[in-house]
């Protein structure tokens, strides 16, 4: 019988904010732990009243939160060698989570490919990784955001009009900032206008 391959952390990559989705991702959890995968299930934190639970919240921790679930999350999905997805359409951050998933692979096997061919040396290497930076630059981005139901009105319960997923805000901070886990108070570059873009690239 061929060895079982052993993980050091698998990442649950899902919807968790749906009473339906929470208790899907318990059982995926609950399954997996039967046969030995350890793993970090998001979803698990709300249980420890933890990020995405508002009761203990205030409103200025609040209002940084797309900051925290963003760097904990990918912090996580960095640290794991095994992810387990369920990109549903509605859950815009696992949906996110993915994209970011397959990114760091495809950088991870270009990067395996060249650090471990053994008919090149090391300034060899290095010059082909500068060259493959250089085809492939950096990304300036700007991330905008349009909607009728946007409001400064205060909104509490079930008045709220609309809402961004706080992973995708997270996520389009910490692109536009250029470093993790700074929120918008902090000097992390939100979510911006079509007009502010425009202003920025004159």
């Amino acid at each position: 019988m061929e060895n079982k391959k052993e993980f050091k952390q698998a990442y649950l990559l899902g919807d968790m904010l749906y009473k339906g989705s929470t208790l899907l991702r318990a059982q995926e959890a609950e399954q997996l732990r039967e046969i030995g995968v350890p793993l970090y299930s998001a979803a698990e934190q709300n249980k420890d009243g933890d990020i995405n639970d508002k009761t203990n919240q205030t409103v200025e921790s609040n209002n940084d939160l797309h900051a925290h679930i963003f760097k904990k999350d990918i912090d996580n999905i960095m640290a794991s060698d095994l992810i387990i997805a369920n990109p549903e359409r509605f859950a815009e951050g696992s949906i996110c989570e993915l994209g970011a998933v397959e990114m760091f692979n495809h950088i991870w096997m270009v990067m395996d490919e060249i650090l471990n061919d053994e008919n090149l040396g090391e300034e060899q290497k290095v010059l082909l990784l500068q060259e493959w930076m250089k085809d492939n630059p950096y990304k300036t981005t700007y991330v905008h955001l349009a909607d009728i139901r946007c409001t400064d009105i205060e909104e509490s319960g079930y008045n709220r009009s609309f809402y961004i997923n706080q992973f995708v805000r997270g996520c389009a901070v910490a692109v536009q900032t250029g470093k993790r886990g700074v929120p918008v108070s902090q000097g992390g570059k939100d979510v911006m206008s079509w007009e502010e873009i425009i202003e920025e690239l004159k």
